[in-house]
């Protein structure tokens, strides 16, 4: 579960887009996930919802797991407990 916060907010943390903007970044699996016609037919987006909070595949549920990554963004020590500092810290 805690894998998909980490890919889905690495380009935030990186610099290289806000947050806000993270459906817009195409080089993200987020913006598959935000966009079903975009989607890579061999990644499971319901799975990826459903397990990082039991959000639907949904209008509804998308807009849920973007605003729980948002304030993740910010909560740097929630980051921690999930172990992106030692995920990233090779990565740059």
């Amino acid at each position: 579960m805690f894998l998909s916060y980490y890919i889905h907010l690495k380009p935030v943390r990186a610099g290289l887009i806000p947050v806000a903007r993270l459906q817009h970044y195409p080089h993200s699996s987020f913006h598959q996930l935000w966009n079903p016609r975009r989607r890579w037919s061999f990644v499971q987006y319901a799975t990826c919802l459903q397990t990082s909070g039991g959000f639907r595949d949904s209008p509804d549920g998308r807009i849920q797991y973007s605003n729980f990554l948002k304030q993740l963004s910010l909560d740097v020590s929630e980051q921690k407990k999930m172990g992106f500092g030692q995920s990233s810290n090779n990565h740059g």
